[in-house]
């Protein structure tokens, strides 16, 4: 019986995100998306403890309290599966906070998976998504990883096969950008995407980055006026189109191969806050000890 386990929590970026308007009566929106993830990782380790549930982590502005994503999958996991004790979550943030790039899904994701390793209980990775779709509409995605089509809030996933391969570079401002704003603008100056997903996902295959797609990119510029410098800061280093990431903060470009990236990021890092060349990665959160 093991008493913790280690876990690597990686990023996403939404590659094409058409949002229909108006809320639906659960107070989401209705969408379409093409979810990337990427190596950019949070570590996620979990330890035994004989009641309760704990988080601690290493960014200020992540919450350590009942609050934290992480520790209400803990919670949602441990009632659903009738374990009488309680966890530890330790969270080593390399993923920042208010992005667009699905961090705190990424660890409430990673805990699910994390705690069936853990207590060491026969779940498949369905019911952990089932489990995941009542944190959030992007936390079943992490379960699974790699490269996803999502309909609805974004919760009903089909994998795509093989995934994409690529790298993308990820930078971001000062600023973080609050995603209830953002669809709020978003539903004031509703955008809806020029093309299909299916559409888009043959060109992004032929790697015609054009096809790359954010219907909440005008409303998050409007929100965040500081990212516009971000993206311009990035446009001037990549070939492609820069877009915003989710509902923002961070902007992402994506490059053919690693040594493009890696270059394009050196040459942004002065300028932003925070960039990292990352690539695109076939797999979700990962037990690693």
């Amino acid at each position: 019986m093991r008493d913790s386990v280690r876990l690597r929590s990686p990023a996403k970026v939404n590659l094409y995100l058409d949002v229909h308007s108006g809320r639906r009566d659960d107070g989401y929106h209705s969408l379409c998306t093409l979810v990337q993830a990427v190596g950019l990782f949070d570590q996620v380790e979990i330890r035994r403890r004989p009641h309760g549930i704990r988080v601690r982590t290493d960014a200020p502005d992540v919450p350590a309290d009942g609050t934290n994503l992480a520790a209400r999958a803990a919670a949602a996991f441990l009632a659903a599966c009738d374990v009488d004790e309680g966890v530890d979550i330790c969270l080593l943030k390399a993923i920042p906070a208010r992005a667009g790039l699905g961090g705190g899904s990424s660890n409430a994701a990673a805990t699910l998976v994390g705690c069936r390793e853990l207590f060491g209980l026969d779940v498949t990775d369905a019911e952990l998504c089932r489990l995941a779709a009542g944190l959030g509409a992007d936390v079943p995605f992490f379960v699974r990883g790699g490269t996803q089509v999502g309909h609805s809030r974004g919760e009903i996933l089909e994998a795509v096969e093989p995934p994409l391969v690529g790298w993308v570079v990820i930078a971001k401002g000062s600023e973080g950008a609050s995603t209830p704003d953002v669809y709020a603008e978003f539903d004031r100056a509703p955008e809806r995407a020029p093309m299909t997903i299916d559409v888009a996902l043959e060109r992004i295959r032929q790697r015609q980055w054009s096809a790359l797609w954010n219907g909440l990119q005008g409303a998050a510029l409007r929100v965040a006026p500081a990212i516009r410098e971000t993206r311009a800061r990035l446009a001037e280093v990549s070939l492609g189109p820069v877009v915003v990431a989710g509902s923002g903060s961070s902007v992402f470009a994506v490059f053919s191969d690693a040594a493009s990236a890696q270059a394009a990021c050196a040459r942004v890092a002065p300028a932003v806050a925070f960039s990292r060349a990352c690539p695109m990665i076939p797999r979700g959160v990962e037990v690693v000890g």
